[in-house]
């Protein structure tokens, strides 16, 4: 990870109780200008506290949290003018128009109101901006929600779950959506289940539970492979260190091997396997990030990770 100059947000030592108990503690994290960082963990784990915290929606009971040297404790106002965050579930007046409930959000941020067209068309809300929110589908309602986030030209925009009951054409269009907003230099946290979200958008992940962070994975090996190979001969292992194929072995039982590959390179590697003269039994592709969870918090269900 680079320098602290870099980091236009930062975390150290944080810590939060309710009655207490403790939610968070000990915990760091870190954001550098326009990159966008991704959150992982079980329920419970403290993602949604931890944004809360860091948009100054909960009092911290310990620690620090500064963006771009501004802290939060002492200057909130300059601290939060800068930040933007995007939550599950939506809060509009469902019998105002798409455009009132921006205005209201604009009066609030004290922004011109010139920057809701703008915002809507960026979002792909511009020709239902005038309608009724209650007439406005589940996809609409998570689209007025990032627009309201970008009013204002926030720095930093958390997303907690944003993406949660979006099928697979909307999950690929706000992914698209957020793509082109990270690259206006704003950045990103992105607390999710959805490995393909994460795997598609951020350049580094924390993993969290208990409160604490238990993971991280660089930018150089987040979109990395692992490829599961079920095998009684070991020899494969020494056919793949001949074929000059970069590999790392990060896991090995009995009839397993698990190998973490570039994802450039899964490919060759694959056609190598199946065209050794060792009997293999399966091969399977996993995400390093999918692997990498797994081996940290045991094996996920799918009401975990997506």
């Amino acid at each position: 990870m680079k320098g602290i100059d870099n980091m236009s947000f930062c975390v150290k030592k944080l810590k939060k109780s309710y009655n207490k108990k403790v939610v968070l503690n000990d915990f760091d994290f870190k954001v550098e200008t326009g990159k966008s960082v991704g959150l992982l963990g079980p329920n419970g784990a403290g993602k949604t506290t931890f944004i809360r915290c860091s948009t100054g929606l909960s009092k911290i009971t310990g620690g620090e949290i500064t963006f771009n040297g501004l802290d939060i404790k002492t200057n909130f106002v300059e601290y939060i003018s800068n930040i933007s965050v995007i939550f599950d579930k939506s809060h509009f007046y469902e019998d105002l128009s798409g455009r009132d409930n921006l205005k209201i959000v604009c009066n609030l941020k004290s922004c011109d109101v010139a920057l809701i067209d703008k915002v809507s068309i960026e979002v792909g809300l511009e020709k239902r901006l005038d309608d009724r929110v209650r007439n406005y589908s589940y996809g609409m309602k998570k689209r007025l929600q990032v627009a309201a986030s970008l009013l204002g030209s926030p720095k930093l925009i958390f997303l907690d779950e944003t993406f949660s009951g979006l099928d697979i054409n909307a999950t690929t269009s706000f992914i698209n959506m957020f793509d082109k907003i990270r690259k206006d230099n704003v950045s990103l946290v992105i607390s999710t289940h959805n490995i393909s979200v994460l795997d598609k958008l951020v350049d580094q992940v924390y993993i969290i539970n208990n409160g604490r962070v238990v993971g991280f994975i660089e930018e150089d090996n987040i979109h990395d492979k692992v490829i599961e190979i079920t095998c009684t001969q070991k020899e494969l292992l020494k056919l793949i260190e001949h074929s000059k194929i970069q590999v790392e072995l990060v896991k090995e039982e009995i009839d397993k091997i698990f190998l973490k590959v570039k994802d450039s390179v899964t490919m060759d590697l694959m056609h190598f396997i199946m065209n050794t003269n060792l009997k293999i039994n399966n091969v399977k592709t996993l995400k390093y990030l999918e692997f990498y969870y797994s081996e940290l918090l045991g094996e996920y269900s799918n009401d975990q990770i997506n």
